[in-house]
């Protein structure tokens, strides 16, 4: 395993070029020939960083079959050209889905289409923009999930880079560096999406996940249920892209707010269905937390009179219930 500094101002490490096909499957022994491993790789307009993206997949060392299913959005530069061209070299581990029109701007997000066709026991995330450097992420990954069935997800640390510049050692804090149950997880954490590796025999794609910006804490809240997270400090940071065409920085920090209030919204609407009362409850009080965060320019009078408002609301509200209770008991 390569050793290296992580330290900001640095150039950032990039993952060597692959080796041949045969020799990236001649680890794979005489096991099944299903893949274990499924990479799902989300690319839109990514010509300038997607090979460093294909190289750190194929630089993984396993004793297990694996795959990666690669989305490209309809890109308009070059991307598709580079996906094709490794495809054709690794027909046996490559799998490329190419849509003629841009399927995001229509509300679908790319894990719709790569969670449908990838047969992986496990998933691991990484859009084309970000990269691994550890060779031995997946079997140190999935080695642990096997054999440790209570935990539903693990995961590492990344830096952030810029250019070809590191500008923060870690994207993690120090607080998210342990391991939590699958009840913290329901509620919340904080897991770097592109250094995930979690089981896929759950419902991966429910509806209400179209309708959420940035999916990321919706999908480990809903692997809470499943078990709890582990974090491994052991394997190398991965490499998060800062950069201007990132679909989370084009958005500003109002705007940021406002999305984080619709994913409370949705998410407690989805615990809500699925007839998980508590969590439910959790997240409508998160969605209304960040809707309050609106009340900062207000005079205490205005503010008064929004606190009246909203709790004579609610117990009209609640009172509505009660009155329908007490009725249906009367009948």
């Amino acid at each position: 395993m390569a050793i290296f500094e992580v330290k900001v101002g640095v150039q950032a490490p990039k993952p060597p070029k692959p080796p041949a096909e045969s020799e990236v499957i001649s680890g794979w022994g005489s096991r099944s020939s299903k893949p274990l491993v499924s990479i799902l790789c989300h690319c839109f307009n990514h010509e300038n960083f997607i090979e460093d993206a294909l190289n750190s997949f194929l630089m993984q060392k396993t004793d297990f079959p694996w795959e990666i299913i690669v989305h490209d959005d309809a890109s308009t530069d070059n991307s598709v050209a580079i996906i094709k061209k490794y495809a054709e070299r690794y027909p046996a581990i490559i799998k490329p889905i190419y849509q003629e029109e841009n399927q995001y701007s229509k509300g679908l997000k790319p894990t719709f289409f790569t969670s449908q066709v990838a047969k992986g026991e496990f998933f691991a995330f990484c859009e084309g923009d970000d990269y691994w450097l550890d060779e031995n992420k997946l079997q140190v990954q999935a080695d642990f999930l096997r054999e440790n069935p209570d935990y539903a997800v693990c995961g590492h640390d990344a830096f952030i880079f810029e250019g070809d510049e590191i500008i923060k050692a870690s994207k993690l804090p120090e607080a998210a560096k342990r391991d939590v149950t699958g009840a913290r997880l329901s509620r919340g954490w904080f897991i770097l999406t592109l250094t995930a590796m979690f089981r896929s025999d759950f419902d991966v794609f429910p509806e209400e996940h179209s309708k959420i910006l940035n999916g990321d804490t919706f999908l480990f809240s809903r692997l809470g249920k499943i078990g709890g997270y582990k974090y491994m400090p052991e394997l190398l940071p991965g490499a998060y892209r800062s950069h201007a065409g990132g679909i989370w920085s084009l958005v500003d920090e109002q705007k940021r707010t406002a999305h984080s209030l619709n994913s409370m919204f949705w998410i407690s609407q989805y615990y809500r269905r699925v007839g998980d009362h508590k969590l439910s409850v959790y997240y409508a009080q998160r969605s209304a937390l960040l809707a309050l965060e609106g009340t900062e320019g207000m005079s205490f009078l205005e503010f008064a009179v929004f606190q009246y408002t909203l709790l004579k609301q609610m117990i009209r509200k609640r009172a509505g219930w009660l009155y329908r209770l007490l009725r249906a008991r009367k009948g």
